[in-house]
């Protein structure tokens, strides 16, 4: 199965690139990526050129002019210029794991769309992660992060939970199946049968008003 994955961003160049470091460790090779840029600066197309150099990355780099926030706009653009059946959503500062791609595959189902989480880490954690520490995976590991400054606390386990433990996790602290720009995916075909995002919304619920489970 060939992926398409959408990434937002607007002026976020230094971010972006541990994101796209982040993708070329990927273990799910079979994908490309869309980025949808709501207007940032000519030093976001100036990193994506590069970046598809140094890590041979298929990359499309899909731009508007800056007229405000306009991410449902954007979205929409990038899907219509996606090259492949199925597609996942995240965002240009969300740096994915290593299993990132390959989870979302291997789930996929027709007429369903997956959702998932992110986690927040404090800006000075953030500031200190380096293509190494991603590459290597290290960025992920609760104890690394906690000698780097991540606070103590149980949500931790979000992070890196072994394949046995996590659906006990899920068990434990069940959520809602909103979905979740941030880390979400769903085939072409029902992203077209309902119009994509609503460019009416904009900041706020966006996501939700996309994809949300109804109470039975």
């Amino acid at each position: 199965m060939n992926i398409s994955v959408i990434l937002t961003t607007y002026n976020a160049a230094a971010w972006l690139e541990k994101v796209l470091w982040g993708y070329a460790a990927q273990r799910y090779r079979d994908f490309e990526l869309v980025i949808a840029d709501d207007g940032s600066k000519p030093e976001t197309a100036e990193l994506i050129d590069r970046m598809r150099n140094e890590l041979d990355l298929e990359i499309q780099h899909v731009w508007q002019e800056d007229r405000g926030f306009q991410k449902c706009r954007i979205l929409n653009k990038a899907i219509l210029h996606a090259r492949h059946d199925y597609l996942v959503f995240s965002d240009g500062d969300c740096i994915p794991r290593a299993d990132f791609l390959s989870v979302h595959a291997a789930r996929a189902q027709r007429g369903c769309y997956l959702s998932g989480s992110y986690y927040k880490l404090p800006m000075s954690t953030s500031e200190i992660i380096g293509r190494d520490d991603i590459e290597s995976g290290r960025c992920f590991d609760r104890t690394w992060l906690i000698a780097h400054g991540l606070p103590r606390s149980s949500k931790k386990w979000k992070l890196n939970a072994p394949p046995g433990l996590a659906p006990w996790l899920n068990r434990l602290v069940p959520t809602k199946c909103n979905f979740k720009g941030s880390n979400a995916s769903a085939w072409m075909q029902d992203v077209l049968a309902v119009n994509g995002f609503n460019e009416n919304m904009h900041y706020g619920g966006l996501d939700r008003e996309f994809g949300r489970i109804q109470p039975l």
